[in-house]
This record gives C-alpha cells, structure tokens and sequence, in this order.
C-alpha cells in the first residue's frame, strides 16, 4: 500500500491563476450577497452568501491540501 494518496493534480499544475481567481471570486460574490442580504432584509439572499463563504473555505482547503501534496 502506498504512503502518498495519488492524485490528479495535472489539472492544478495547468490553470494555478485560473484556479486562485474562481476561489477568489467565489468568496468574493459570497460576500457582497451577504451584504446585500443584510441591508435589505432578506434572509435567503444572506444565507446564499453564507454558502458561498462556506464554499470559498472548503475550496480554499482542498487547493492548499492538494497543492502542499504535490510538492
């Protein structure tokens, strides 16, 4: 049994910008929906935002992880 997990990182090492940019962009729409939930009353709008901060760290954590691995 192998000690390291194989993954594919072939697509991480191709698109590194590309990929910081969608995770930057993720926590940044996240963000300006919980904003603009908060200032307008409206709860479903904030928790959309609130899922998409949860997305960004989930993605942030899986990048590093997979990155940190493939070293």
């Amino acid at each position: 049994m192998p000690d390291k997990i194989k993954t594919n990182i072939g697509a991480i090492d191709t698109y590194p910008k590309l990929i910081l940019a969608l995770i930057m962009l993720e926590l940044v729409l996240g963000v300006i929906l919980y904003m603009i939930g908060h200032f307008r009353d409206n709860a479903y709008i904030r928790g959309v935002g609130i899922g998409l901060t949860i997305a960004w760290v989930t993605s942030a954590i899986a990048y590093l992880s997979v990155r940190m691995r493939s070293k």
